[in-house]
């Protein structure tokens, strides 16, 4: 037998796997004593040797992790001894007196685990009255006193008698005087519950100071065997909601609160939460909840009624499923919990402020999912935070600090649960608890509502709405004034500033409310346009590209409204104000393009001043050109567009049209590169052929001469360029545009135009060439449009109206 000492302190770690290894040899001899023992009839030698096998449970050297190896182990083979003794008693070989036999052991240890295992056989075979032996088991266990050894102990007590309780009604005519009923079980547990916690609770206040986290660390390892005791009352099927709520629960939360152990009761109203039927947690409510008010302050009585209303929540989902009321009419829950958790917040002064909006959280979450219908109940959760802030005397919350996340959780909870921009106005009281946080808080929340928007397309049909929904993306739509101006990423500046453009396309008023939109829009753009030069080139654009659609409308409901081209005009005034705005922001190609578009919106929206107005935007885009745009790429793009855009008009008259392009043709030949000059009237030259003006009612202009002089001028500017590589480029570029017109009918352009342009790339400049990548290109160019040219030379075509390609020099 190991010499292991039978008190003292818990050896070092490195000691337990040896100690444990000692200790279940012991066992292990000791056990096969015992059966053999046993095999020969001889159990008062049996009895000795499970007496000095239990006297190892006897150590304090042990670890609880350790010890439970070897209380299993032990329990392993007592399982022999009760299997022995029951077959004995059933077939009538009775041992007398060995209840009291037994008492005799040496050691209070073995003497009392001997003691629950006869017991448990007595009471197995019906021998003696098993409430007074339960009884008497419960009250002779209180003999070990120590934490470790007595908590092991009454949970093998536990154990043993789990199946044996008398679980009765008391009105059941088997609950005898010596059986018992359900009441006796309910005693028996909560005895052997309250000394199992006061053995708990002591073991915090053992050895040195020093060693506490570590006993806090072994405490937590042993809570199961305390909670196994309100396991047992649980399972109790014959404790209704009266008796629970007159004895059980009661004897539970007297014992809880008494023992003024932050870590037990903590472990221990949690416990309770979960092992009992939710149906008798709505019928005791108050009784529990007045006990949470009672605890330790170092509690946190927060994590507990969240796991209550969580429990109760998801109870309220499942009757819903079952097409049943949530929460039994009876029962005013939201309530209860609102005025309860006032009452904790109250009575806890000192408790953190994150864990009161903590609560507030978990109100809401019982508020979605119980009474979903009642938003009401959602503004009352709101409103309650902000009087539980303001007792604080909480201004702003730092959105990173605890409170601030917190706060954050309870403003995202409606957002996702509701996904309406809409039913959020609904709380008044969201954009007050909103704007209680920080800046960046904000616009962390302003961003979720913006995104959550966007996924649902939640669409906003007022103007009001339009007001109260933009006050709270304010954070993304100015600068604040609490906001630190640090250089913030561009990436993410221009992520968040995309997302506010496409949420002004959900700006969407009623199809037959046209006005109202024209009101929905003029607000958004006072919002917007104090948004700074750095936001409005992402959010004007989208409102004035809104505002020409809804022209359209008017248009297109005319016959309906006798003033619509009265709005049409106040419509494109409102766009030219716009981007003139962005001009004032010092941009230039973002207003030109805008400008143009505007004009192209105006011409084809046909009313009084609709010539006049795209005039203005035409003539607006050619003084920006000049005024604002130096760098040549850019000139020649933006001269692309207007010369693009010139072709596609139809609501000048000549008047107005003739001036406009001969200044497009103007800014062509003032191009700095040669190459750009050259494009840009080939460009330019499209403007006298395709477009048309109000006299010719909407046939192409046709004007052959002025193509032709374009098209000289273009060649001229060609031959101008130095190098030969870039001249022989624009001169097949210019082949391609003489064929074009010459395909179309322009009596102007003549065989031998191209003859000679094809003449001078092939003898003067592809000889200047060297073989490179470059001169590959060119004579490919070439060679696609001489090969169309051979096809169409030598298959003419039958219709009049084709020219004729003969005399085409191509070899």
């Amino acid at each position: 037998m190991p010499t292991m000492s039978k008190s003292g302190s818990m050896s070092p770690l490195e000691d337990q796997d040896k100690l444990l290894d000692e200790a279940l040899s012991v066992v292990k001899v000791q056990a096969l004593q015992m059966k053999r023992c046993l095999d020969k009839r001889k159990l008062m030698d049996a009895l000795k040797h499970a007496s000095t096998m239990l006297g190892e449970l006897r150590t304090s050297l042990l670890s609880p992790k350790s010890y439970y190896e070897l209380y299993m182990a032990i329990c392993d083979e007592l399982q022999h001894l009760e299997m022995y003794l029951l077959d004995e008693f059933q077939n009538g070989r009775k041992v007398a007196d060995l209840y009291e036999l037994v008492q005799y052991a040496g050691n209070i240890i073995p003497r009392l685990y001997l003691l629950v295992t006869v017991g448990v056989v007595y009471i197995k075979t019906n021998e003696q009255s098993r409430r007074d032996i339960l009884r008497d088991l419960v009250e002779m266990c209180r003999g070990v006193q120590h934490p470790l050894r007595g908590l092991f102990l009454r949970n093998y007590l536990l154990q043993c008698t789990r199946n044996l309780l008398p679980d009765l009604a008391e009105n059941d005519p088997l609950a005898t005087e010596s059986y018992g009923n359900v009441r006796d079980a309910v005693d028996f547990i909560q005895l052997n519950f309250s000394e199992m916690n006061k053995l708990w609770v002591r073991m915090a206040y053992q050895g040195h100071s020093r060693d506490k986290e570590r006993r806090e660390r072994e405490r937590q390892e042993l809570r199961l065997l305390v909670g196994t005791n309100l396991v047992r009352l649980a399972q109790l099927d014959s404790v209704d909601v009266e008796l629970y709520k007159k004895v059980v629960l009661p004897g539970i939360l007297e014992q809880v609160v008494s023992c003024r152990d932050a870590l037990a009761q903590e472990y221990l109203m949690e416990c309770i939460i979960q092992v009992f039927p939710d149906e008798v947690h709505l019928d005791t409510l108050h009784t529990y909840l007045k006990a949470c008010a009672e605890l330790h302050t170092d509690v946190k009585v927060h994590v507990i009624l969240v796991a209550l209303v969580e429990r109760l929540a998801a109870y309220g989902q499942r009757q819903q499923a079952l097409g049943q009321p949530p929460i039994p009419p009876h029962i005013p829950l939201f309530d209860i919990f609102s005025d309860q958790i006032g009452n904790i917040a109250q009575a806890r002064p000192e408790m953190p402020s994150e864990n009161l909006v903590s609560l507030q959280v978990s109100l809401i979450s019982l508020a979605f999912r119980c009474y979903p219908e009642k938003i009401n109940l959602v503004d009352k959760v709101l409103e309650s935070t902000l009087v539980a802030l303001d007792k604080i005397a909480v201004e702003k919350v730092d959105f990173d600090s605890a409170l601030g996340k917190e706060l954050n959780r309870l403003l995202r909870m409606p957002i996702s649960h509701y996904n309406s921009l809409v039913t959020l106005l609904q709380l008044p009281h969201f954009g007050q608890v909103l704007q209680r946080l920080d800046f960046n808080g904000r616009k962390s929340v302003a961003l979720h509502l913006v995104n959550n928007a966007l996924d649902n397309e939640t669409y906003i049909t007022t103007q009001e709405h339009v007001d109260a929904v933009l006050n709270m993306l304010a954070p993304l739509i100015c600068d604040q004034p609490d906001q630190v101006l640090t250089g913030q990423d561009a990436e993410d500046f221009a992520e968040e500033q995309n997302l506010m453009a496409r949420m002004i396309h959900l700006l969407a008023a009623e199809d037959t409310d046209l006005d109202q939109q024209y009101r929905m829009l003029t607000s958004a753009r006072k919002q917007f346009g104090a948004g700074g030069a750095r936001r409005i080139p992402f959010t004007l654009p989208p409102l004035i590209y809104e505002a020409f659609k809804l022209a359209r409308k008017y248009f297109d409901v005319r016959q309906e409204d006798e003033l619509w081209e009265k709005k049409c005009e106040k419509i494109f005034t409102f766009c030219h104000q716009c981007i003139a705005a962005l001009v004032k922001a010092e941009l230039a190609e973002l207003p030109l393009r805008l400008f143009l578009q505007g004009a192209l919106a105006a011409s084809q929206i046909i009313f009084g001043t609709h010539e006049t107005l795209a005039y203005e935007f035409i003539s607006q885009a050619f003084t920006l050109y000049e005024e604002e745009i130096s760098d040549s790429k850019a000139q020649f793009a933006a001269l692309t567009l207007m010369a693009a855009s010139l072709e596609k008009l139809d609501c000048f008259s000549e008047e107005n049209s003739a001036p406009v392009r001969s200044k497009c043709a103007l800014l062509a030949s003032a191009l700095l590169r040669k190459p750009d000059q050259c494009r840009a009237l080939i460009l330019v030259s499209n403007l006298f052929w395709s477009s048309t003006t109000k006299e010719l009612e909407g046939k192409p202009m046709r004007d052959g001469k002025k193509v032709l002089e374009c098209l000289r001028k273009a060649g001229k500017v060609a031959t101008e360029c130095l190098d030969p590589g870039v001249q022989a480029q624009l001169i097949v570029e210019l082949v391609n545009v003489y064929v074009h017109f010459f395909h179309q009918g322009n009596q102007h352009i003549t065989v031998t135009h191209i003859n000679e342009l094809i003449s001078k790339v092939r003898q003067d400049l592809l000889p200047q060439l060297e073989n490179s990548d470059e001169k590959e290109l060119i004579e490919r160019h070439l060679g696609a449009s001489c090969e169309m040219l051979r096809h169409r030379r030598d298959n003419p075509s039958t219709t009049s109206d084709t020219p004729s390609y003969q005399g085409i020099v191509l070899d």
